[in-house]
């Protein structure tokens, strides 16, 4: 008697083949070596960013991300998780597309990074939204002053720059910064810093300088400054061209040994955050 063949219908086979393939990319996504292209990924990023990336142990996250322990920016520590993500489109396009997620405590970064690996001609692409940034994570990067740095920040941004030159970026910029204080490194003004409920700012680059459109203090210290800082490599001396109005409630001002007319202060600031120029005007 001729013994009968059974045969699987094709799609239940072809099912079969692609969950063998499955399963073999999710093998070899939870076991490759992920730390080995640590190295890789951190120059990459920290040419075409013009700064120094340091990311901690990598290992496999899903759906399909990487994940590094630890994030630090030019030595200083940033945050303790980040997620990254490559973008499928963008290779079809010969860019490598990242995107990514930070989260520290109850801060959160997220968006995208654009860039083409050895191609110093085109330039990287990066998308930001913030939520809830604690500012005190910046104050390595302003010296000595910023441990008076505190408050929230919400922010996004659309930059696009020429690799390793990011303070020479063009593109559109938001921010809110909540229940605030920063420094205020002001000659003949004995304040060292300031308090607010919040300073909203909408502003622009043009090729690595940042044009203010509106900048505006709320608070028991509040006004508005408008004007262009011209960004350089070393935060300290980007040069400023500001003016504004500040309004001070009447104790603060015969402490400050200044007064304003009922708008408010009229003022400049030129010079440098490391060295400010300070002018009332009348």
């Amino acid at each position: 008697m001729d013994s009968e063949v059974r045969k699987y219908p094709f799609w239940v086979r072809l099912c079969l083949v692609l969950f063998g393939f499955l399963c073999v990319a999710l093998f070899c996504f939870i076991r490759f070596p992920y730390d080995t292209l640590k190295d890789r990924i951190e120059d990459v990023l920290s040419s075409s960013l013009g700064v120094e990336l340091a990311l901690g142990h990598l290992h496999p996250g899903f759906p399909m991300n990487i994940v590094a322990d630890d994030v630090a920016i030019n030595s200083i520590p940033v945050a303790d998780f980040a997620r990254f993500r490559p973008g499928i489109s963008g290779l079809l396009q010969g860019r490598a597309v990242v995107f990514y997620n930070v989260i520290q405590d109850q801060s959160k970064a997220e968006g995208m990074v654009g860039l083409s690996p050895g191609d110093s001609a085109k330039p990287v692409h990066v998308l930001a939204h913030l939520e809830d940034v604690d500012v005190g994570a910046f104050r390595g990067f302003m010296g000595p002053h910023g441990e008076a740095l505190e408050g929230l920040v919400d922010a996004d941004l659309d930059l696009t720059a020429r690799p390793g030159r990011l303070y020479r970026a063009s593109g559109d910029l938001s921010a809110v910064w909540k229940t605030g204080k920063m420094p205020l490194l002001l000659h003949g003004v004995p304040l060292d810093s300031i308090g607010f409920e919040d300073i909203r700012i909408k502003a622009r680059m043009d090729k690595g300088m940042i044009i203010i459109e509106t900048a505006q203090m709320n608070g028991d210290i509040s006004g508005s400054l408008r004007g262009r800082v011209h960004l350089r490599p070393d935060v300290s001396q980007c040069r400023l061209n500001l003016t504004g109005e500040v309004r001070l409630p009447p104790g603060l001002s015969s402490i400050a040994g200044i007064q304003g007319g009922k708008d408010g202060l009229r003022f400049s600031l030129r010079g440098t955050p490391g060295s400010p120029r300070f002018k009332i005007l009348k």
